[in-house]
């Protein structure tokens, strides 16, 4: 009786403990309810329908294909494939030796008949310099001739003055002279005075001569000065000439012009040596480089391409209908599937002539690209016309529940989730209007919307 009372106390625990541990399940699936996750989507306007639309091919809008000029052997390389360049930035840079020593020897030949022609014209100058100082000494030479010549004239002229002045005192001495003799005869005056006048008779005759023959000297010297005034004109003439000789420019036209052949020569040199500078004309995307360092390469080599992918642009051929449509637009949508995304494209070139090739007229479109988002070659299409689309309300085609032919939502607004009938409209490309019931801007559940209920309490995920 007490086995079985036993037994039955432990069937009543285990019992007890089996409900308790289904209590405590049930409560934490209530908690797990209370908050279920799911995705939200805005509810926003898009066009529905086709519009009219054309594919393009999609290009960069330069592209620059960079060659070598010269031979020689990769020394650096600057850029990798992918990298951004600017224009004129460096990419490779080339070695040629004989090329480097060429422009050496040009560059010292240039500089040398540089020198030979500065050379001339210092030579030059020192030459006038001393021709210019030889005229001066022969002018002050002139001068100083010119001085004496006309110091002795007045010398001349002071000995006659002197000789006129003398010879009316001998003249005058002479007469007294002879009153004195006729004086001695009657006795009024003694020999004595009378040969004391007879003296000065002599003394005045002997001053007399020696003036005349300084006057007949010093005219001898103004022939003299005469001769040597002619010759230092002489002189001075020829200094004169070989002071024009100096200063004549005689072979500087010819040295000046070999010094400038030597420059063109030099500068020549220096051009074909520059293309060892392999630049990009553009800046861009380096999209190839097929060279490494110690490569060797010929003139003509294509070395690098590269492209404008800041702005691209979009180039097809269109028919004649589509050609009206596009006429007289300056902007066009572009549409770019990888990215699911349109932007306005601004149209750049529309030919008036038809290719008869490809059987259409040229359209090309300038995209910007500011964001690298597009590559060249990448789908793309234009949109010519949207008059077969229009805006509406959409939402993704499996945001809507249907039950009981009844079509809802649930809208989630701070964290609660409340389900809403609407009203839809047309199906396009996976998405569905509505036509009642949403107002553009409202969040709806786009995942786990199948799991709730209205006024379940929700927790958004990314």
């Amino acid at each position: 009786m007490r086995k079985w009372a036993f037994i039955i106390v432990i069937m009543i625990s285990t019992l007890s403990l089996i409900g308790c541990t289904q209590d405590a399940s049930v409560e934490v699936q209530n908690e797990e309810v209370l908050e279920k996750k799911v995705k939200v989507q805005s509810v926003g306007m898009e066009k529905l329908g086709v519009a009219n639309m054309i594919s393009a091919e999609l290009l960069p809008s330069s592209k620059a294909t960079i060659s070598a000029e010269i031979s020689g052997n990769v020394a650096q390389k600057k850029v990798e494939v992918g990298a951004k360049v600017n224009r004129n930035q460096l990419l490779l840079e080339l070695e040629n030796k004989e090329m480097a020593l060429n422009y050496k020897r040009d560059e010292v030949s240039a500089d040398k008949a540089i020198l030979q022609v500065q050379k001339a014209k210092d030579d030059q100058k020192v030459t006038v310099q001393q021709a210019e100082s030889t005229v001066r000494e022969r002018e002050i030479a002139l001068s100083d001739t010119k001085n004496s010549k006309l110091k002795y004239e007045q010398a001349v002229e002071q000995a006659k003055q002197n000789v006129t002045k003398l010879t009316m005192q001998y003249e005058a001495l002479v007469r007294s002279h002879e009153e004195q003799k006729i004086l001695l005869d009657h006795g009024a005056i003694s020999q004595e005075d009378y040969n004391r006048s007879a003296t000065q008779v002599s003394n005045m005759l002997l001053d007399l001569n020696q003036a005349k023959q300084q006057i007949e000297q010093a005219k001898k010297d103004l022939e003299g000065f005469d001769g040597q005034l002619e010759n230092v004109e002489i002189q001075l003439t020829r200094a004169k000439q070989q002071l024009e000789q100096a200063r004549a420019r005689h072979n500087y036209d010819l040295l000046e012009s070999s010094a400038k052949e030597t420059q063109v020569t030099r500068e020549l040199a220096k051009t074909q040596l520059d293309k060892r500078f392999i630049t990009s004309p553009i800046s861009g995307v380096v999209v190839k480089l097929d060279v490494n360092v110690g490569d060797s390469v010929n003139p003509q080599q294509v070395l690098a391409y590269v492209e404008q992918h800041e702005v691209l642009h979009a180039s097809t051929f269109i028919s004649e209908h589509e050609f009206r449509k596009v006429q007289g637009k300056e902007e066009i949508e572009v549409f770019f599937p990888v990215l699911n995304a349109t932007k306005k494209g601004k149209i750049i070139f529309l030919s008036t002539s038809k290719n008869q090739e490809k059987n259409g007229f040229e359209l090309r479109v300038e995209v910007d690209n500011q964001e690298l988002a597009l590559l060249p070659g990448m789908s793309t299409y234009l949109t010519l016309d949207d008059q077969g689309a229009r805006q509406a309300l959409t939402i993704p085609s499996n945001a809507m529940i249907e039950d009981s032919g009844q079509k809802y939502v649930y809208v989630i607004k701070d964290e609660i989730a409340h389900r809403r009938a609407v009203t839809i409209g047309e199906f396009f490309n996976m998405k569905v209007e509505i036509v009642e019931g949403l107002q553009e801007g409202e969040t709806i559940a786009i995942v786990g919307q199948s799991l709730l209920n209205d006024q379940d309490k929700v927790k958004v995920i990314e």
